[in-house]
């Protein structure tokens, strides 16, 4: 029966790839386009794939070898309830503000359907966002956690306007045009207005954030391992599906730079993929893409509505949050911390309603803060991979964290202050957990705490002064 009911190559293969396409995919092709030419891109794929399969590898890795609290249960390996309390609770504003992007990808979607839908300072837009937000929230209190008819919707969903729309850009595609300002070295008049010819190197470090997005969600593949025939299985599933994923991507990504001019992929709103579409083919494209941005939205918010709750009560489990996150109602879901995050949610919803581009700000934020949790995986492999002296290991651990430090150093502005104000409240809940267990803070953890808080203040004045 457990032979039976365990998963092989394919079936994990065929689960990763399904579970990793999300919304970012939809809007890949205006944000890549504003942020670099065909060339500077291509090379930022090669990057950002090689760090993708890094960190699948370490996370079968130490699946294996250490047993953890969540993805953010590593940097507790490394750095004691403090690290893991950091890594959770950056990893909980990246999954709730995730959803934040989700949010406006769906109205933008439905807008196409709904012209009532679109533009900034709607305020039906945000109203229907939040009535969405709280319906899943309530679905999911319920102890609603999967369900195989929405599974499979939701791959058809993804599945088939993706190869729809692969198909359509290879037909179109004119190497000319591809090539005409391939290191993006072009600014004339023309596009002066919507992007700026830059070096290769800032064009490169600019796609990080745009690509990383689309790779949202990687990490709970590693956790299909334990439901693997063999654990062989898992790991080579793992890399396969990895390989599957850079491939759409790229042919998603760069097939378009040879169909549209990077001009006009660049002035295209989201969900860009619709509009390219449109464009090409008409009316029965865009109406095509958008239909299933719809239920594939729809699906992966879902799974994202529950995903922060259940870390915030496993950090409470792990006393590094208080209780109160902890209490399960009767139908075993996290409500308290449901709710918590649903309230959070509402008010930034709200807050966009002044935001003009609100859709790549949240993910953003979200793909800003997941950086963070990705560099401790890292962080662990190299460590665990030392101490037990697996050199080749170590060198996984390497092409973990080198991107996810070189996008960090890229961090502007306006990212560091939406992270650091989301993130000090969580110090005030952390220390009252730790006294609500009996624990005193350490030395070190006084000082990560004052050091978080100067520095905190310090971003958040030069806001104002």
């Amino acid at each position: 029966m457990k032979k039976k009911q365990s998963l092989g190559k394919f079936d994990l293969t065929t689960i990763i790839v399904g579970s990793s396409i999300g919304t970012g995919i939809f809007g890949l092709g205006s944000d890549l386009a504003n942020a670099a030419a065909p060339g500077p891109a291509l090379i930022a794929w090669l990057i950002v794939g090689t760090g993708a399969v890094c960190l699948v590898a370490s996370l079968n890795n130490l699946g294996q070898k250490q047993s953890e609290s969540g993805i953010f249960g590593y940097a507790g390996k490394c750095f004691g309830p403090m690290g893991e309390f950091v890594s959770g609770w950056i990893y909980w504003i990246s999954g709730w503000m995730g959803n934040v992007a989700y949010a406006m990808m769906l109205m933008s979607a439905i807008g196409f359907f709904m012209p009532e839908l679109k533009g900034m300072g709607n305020f039906l837009k945000i109203f229907s966002s939040i009535l969405i937000l709280w319906f899943l929230s309530f679905f999911v209190s319920r102890g609603i956690k999967s369900a195989s008819f929405i599974n499979a919707i939701a791959t058809c969903a993804k599945v088939i306007p993706l190869i729809l729309f692969i198909v359509v850009m290879a037909v179109s595609f004119k190497a000319g045009i591809l090539t005409a300002d391939f290191w993006g070295k072009v600014n004339d008049s023309a596009i002066s207005g919507t992007y700026q010819s830059t070096s290769v190197f800032k064009q490169i470090s600019s796609s990080l954030m745009v690509m990383v997005w689309a790779f949202y969600g990687l990490e709970g593949a590693s956790l299909l391992s334990k439901r693997a025939e063999k654990p062989s299985d898992a790991r080579i599933a793992s890399i396969i599906g990895m390989i599957i994923l850079i491939v759409i991507y790229m042919q998603i990504s760069l097939l378009p730079y040879g169909v549209l001019s990077r001009h006009e992929l660049a002035s295209c709103p989201q969900p860009a993929m619709s509009y390219v579409m449109q464009k090409v083919v008409g009316p029965w494209g865009v109406i095509a893409i958008n239909s299933g941005i719809v239920i594939s939205t729809l699906s992966a918010w879902l799974a994202w509505t529950l995903l922060p709750g259940e870390t915030l009560m496993i950090l409470a489990k792990d006393e590094v949050l208080p209780k109160v996150f902890g209490k399960q109602n009767k139908h075993g879901a996290p409500e308290n911390a449901l709710i918590f995050g649903a309230i959070l949610q509402t008010f930034f919803l709200i807050s966009l309603y002044f935001t003009e581009d609100s859709y790549k700000y949240a993910y953003t934020i979200a793909t800003s803060a997941i950086f963070i949790v990705y560099l401790f995986v890292g962080l662990d492999q190299i460590k665990y991979s030392y101490e037990h002296e697996k050199y080749g290991n170590l060198l996984i651990g390497i092409g973990v964290i080198v991107p996810q430090i070189w996008a960090l150093l890229m961090f502007r502005y306006w990212q560091a202050l939406g992270l650091f104000v989301l993130y000090l409240p969580g110090l005030a809940l952390y220390a009252y957990a730790r006294k609500e267990c009996g624990k005193r803070l350490e030395i070190k953890e006084k000082v990560v705490i004052v050091l978080s808080v100067l520095a905190g203040i310090e971003i958040i004045s030069m806001a104002f002064f």
